[in-house]
C-alpha cells in the first residue's frame, strides 16, 4: 500500500471483499504502539455503551401519563 499525499490508502479488493466492506461503510482507526488499526465500525457500538450505562437491578420503565391515544393501524 502506498499512502497518498492526502493521507488516503486503498485497501486492496481481495480484502474488502473478505470482509465485507462496501463503498460508504463507517471505519474506525485505532493507533498502537507500532502500528494503526482499522476496523469496520460496529453499527450499535453507542446503543452498547447506553444500555451498558442503565442500571441493573429494579430499573423500571416510567409509566406514560396525561393523554395518551394509541396508534391506530
Amino acid at each position: 500500500m502506498i499512502l497518498s499525499t492526502k493521507g488516503q490508502i486503498v485497501i486492496p479488493n481481495d480484502i474488502r471483499a473478505r470482509k465485507g466492506l462496501r463503498p460508504g461503510d463507517e471505519l474506525e482507526v485505532q493507533e498502537t504502539a507500532d502500528a494503526i488499526l482499522i476496523r469496520k465500525k460496529r453499527r450499535n457500538a453507542g446503543l452498547v455503551k447506553h444500555l451498558q450505562a442503565c442500571p441493573v437491578k429494579g430499573f423500571k420503565v416510567p409509566r406514560i401519563t396525561g393523554d395518551f391515544r394509541p396508534a391506530q393501524f
